[in-house]
């Protein structure tokens, strides 16, 4: 798996350069940034999700508790249908949690 660093060490610039160009792109030089994406493309570089979130210290999950998905009153249809629509238009994923 290819990470940040590597992508750093293939263009030979700094990996703030390679956050910055993924980030902010227009703060980059079109030189450097085609370079930079260009090796993120041939290494297949993917932020990983977690790493992300762990740093911005936001998930971005919108959890859904409800006693038993048995009720149709709590659970109509496909519970997740109106909920994670709403929550992916925004950004978000939604999570659903039954009690036991």
């Amino acid at each position: 798996m290819t990470n940040i660093r590597k992508v750093a060490e293939l263009v030979g610039v700094s990996v703030a350069t390679v956050s910055r160009t993924l980030k902010t792109p227009d703060i980059v030089s079109p030189g450097t940034r085609a370079r930079v994406l260009a090796a993120v493309e041939q290494a297949g570089y993917r932020p990983n999700l977690m790493a992300v979130q762990f740093r911005s210290q936001r998930t971005r999950n919108l959890v859904v508790l409800v006693p038993t998905i048995a009720n149709t009153f709590l659970c109509p249809g496909d519970w997740r249908h109106p909920g994670s629509g709403a929550a992916a238009g925004v950004g978000h994923s939604a999570v659903q949690y039954t009690r036991r």
